[in-house]
């Protein structure tokens, strides 16, 4: 009888773990659907983004998974980035680094690396910018991940141009574009050529910027709004300083279009303001 109890309580406890690493793995699989739709919101609507987390958030304290918190944390700091709460996003990226450290993901830490550097690019931190990135650029080198290189790449190049040291900003937009053009990353390939033709328009030189904007498609459906908008904006300076005028004010009012849609105000009124400058020299 006590053999048959005893065979009969391990079975209990098999199903037991059995049922819980069942119950787990499917916890997991839906938060990183949770994860994968949140991160797809945060460009163009990264309230909903963080509405979808803030209502998961039960689910991932209470997940073992290390790595699916950090991602939780990691994702509402790039939604509040985004949103312009710069405050917020360094809080949760801050608890992200924490999360990554303890899993030991390398891949997530220079990811966050990453997103302090942006945080401090907006407040003007230009030095623990650029030590930020300079960190993450050193550590994704000796990683199979090109991809992250690129945007630690074209994010430092950025810090460069509100530098004013545009010959580093060319330097590193290059590298960046080199990267995305070896393995393919059609919208870095449209980012990084944008950059590189605002950065020639810095520097007066239109004709450059031109060459750079004459090889991509503004109409092609899979570069999103944000991405275009900016674009159109680049295109109408770099058209100006060739003294197409009325290029260029088809150009700032596609832009506008486009920026309408998101709310843009600060690009709104920079393109409004290079359709007045361009009836003033008309």
């Amino acid at each position: 009888m006590i053999r048959l109890f005893a065979k009969v309580f391990i079975i209990l406890l098999l199903m037991f773990y059995s049922n819980s690493g069942f119950a787990q793995n499917q916890d997991s699989i839906y938060l990183k659907s949770v994860l994968t739709k949140a991160a797809s919101l945060r460009f163009n609507n990264p309230d909903s983004s963080l509405i979808l987390l803030h209502s998961n958030a039960k689910l991932f304290a209470n997940t073992p998974h290390k790595n699916l918190k950090g991602e939780f944390e990691y994702w509402k700091s790039l939604s509040h980035y985004i949103k312009g709460d710069y405050d917020s996003s360094l809080y949760y990226n801050s608890k992200a680094e924490k999360w990554f450290s303890e899993a030991e993901n390398m891949l997530g830490k220079v990811r966050v690396l990453n997103n302090f550097g942006l945080i401090y690019s907006v407040w003007k931190e230009y030095r623990l910018a650029l030590t930020h990135f300079n960190r993450a650029t050193e550590i994704f080198k000796t990683m199979d991940n090109k991809d992250q290189l690129f945007y630690v790449t074209f994010n430092t190049s950025i810090v460069y141009n509100d530098l004013a040291k545009y010959d580093s900003a060319l330097i590193n937009f290059s590298e960046a574009l080199q990267i995305a053009e070896q393995y393919n990353f059609k919208l870095s390939v449209f980012r990084a050529k944008t950059m590189l033709a605002e950065t020639h328009v810095f520097l007066n030189e239109g004709v450059k910027a031109l060459n750079y904007l004459n090889k991509i498609n503004l109409e092609d459906k899979e570069i999103g709004d944000w991405d275009r908008g900016f674009t159109y904006g680049v295109l109408a300076k770099a058209q100006s300083q060739l003294n197409n005028h009325n290029d260029a004010i088809q150009s700032a009012l596609s832009g506008i279009e486009i920026q309408k849609r998101l709310n843009a105000k600060w690009e709104l009124f920079r393109l409004y303001q290079i359709i007045a400058q361009e009836y003033e020299k008309t």
